[in-house]
């Protein structure tokens, strides 16, 4: 009787640990998103739970790596997410699709850019008609990204905008912004400068006082672009409204700034702007090119 009644004891002890594990799970990954350190903190602290079932522990594993990549802490090994990946592999299961994202992510983190989008292709592949706009939204913006370092610019536009309309079904307009401009951004780099205008146009419309400051400062980069590609002659006093709405050194395209003043004749700024370029960046070929053809228009051939 002893014996029976330890065992009840037991698995009644079991089964409220399995419970409070699941319920701190999901008040985690309730707020992942948008409180990204204090999620991981608390997942550090519950230890990896290595005595849950099986489900539970591919659900840690996989809101570990998901609150390591909002941290921006870049995983390069796969050992955190194979719980998840053992355990949604074999099922059809609504995470799955977030699993293999995230596993897609460890490729591209270590610069394998084919195995990255296979995985994302998966993803895709079993995406549902019910599947959660910000995974989609997710999945779309990495193939987008992925494809544009692999340096084809039109399948990453065609996923950029697809991410897009993902965005504005989770009704995240910071995100929606994000992925236009950077779908401008591939139309550019294609040779598609009307198409880009006309995603710029759309977006000066909506009210550029409404974007944050880095995707404001993307806006005026692509609008000088554009410029340089269509309006060569309004190229000058756009790149001066950029300098003037975004003048942290930091963070200003010096490049750019300098190719624009040495297609205006100003070969003194140009090689101002390449000085200051070279205090917060790599003298890269770029740089050497732009320097060049500002030195030999002041009759200074040495940087």
């Amino acid at each position: 009787m002893k014996t029976v009644v330890v065992s009840v004891l037991s698995c009644s002890s079991c089964t409220d640990i399995e419970r409070r594990t699941k319920n701190d799970l999901e008040a985690i990954g309730s707020i992942v998103s948008i409180q990204p350190k204090e999620a991981l903190s608390k997942l550090d602290s519950m230890g990896g739970i290595p005595d849950a079932s099986k489900k539970l522990r591919a659900e840690y594993s996989l809101l570990y790596s998901i609150a390591l990549d909002k941290n921006f802490i870049d995983i390069c090994s796969d050992s955190i997410i194979t719980p998840a990946i053992r355990f949604y592999s074999r099922l059809d299961e609504k995470d799955k699709p977030k699993c293999l994202y995230y596993y897609s992510r460890i490729f591209e983190n270590n610069g394998d850019y084919e195995s990255a989008m296979k995985w994302l292709v998966k993803a895709e592949d079993i995406l549902k008609q019910e599947s959660d706009a910000e995974i989609c939204q997710l999945i779309y913006a990495a193939k987008g990204r992925i494809y544009y370092k692999m340096l084809d610019y039109t399948e990453a536009a065609a996923n950029y905008h697809k991410a897009a309309g993902h965005c504005l079904s989770e009704a995240s307009y910071g995100r929606y912004l994000s992925n236009r401009l950077r779908e401008a951004d591939c139309l550019l780099m294609c040779n598609q400068a009307e198409s880009a205008e006309i995603i710029l146009s759309d977006l000066e419309n909506a009210g550029v006082r409404e974007f944050s400051e880095k995707t404001s400062r993307l806006f005026y980069q692509l609008k000088v672009r554009l410029s340089e590609e269509l309006y060569p002659d309004r190229t000058y006093d756009i790149l001066q409204e950029y300098l003037t709405e975004h003048p942290a050194p930091l963070y200003i395209d010096w490049l750019m700034t300098a190719r624009v003043y040495i297609s205006c004749n100003k070969a003194d700024k140009a090689l101002e702007a390449l000085r200051k370029h070279s205090m917060y960046h790599h003298k890269d070929e770029a740089y050497h090119f732009l320097s060049g053809k500002a030195n030999e228009m002041t009759g200074n051939y040495h940087e």
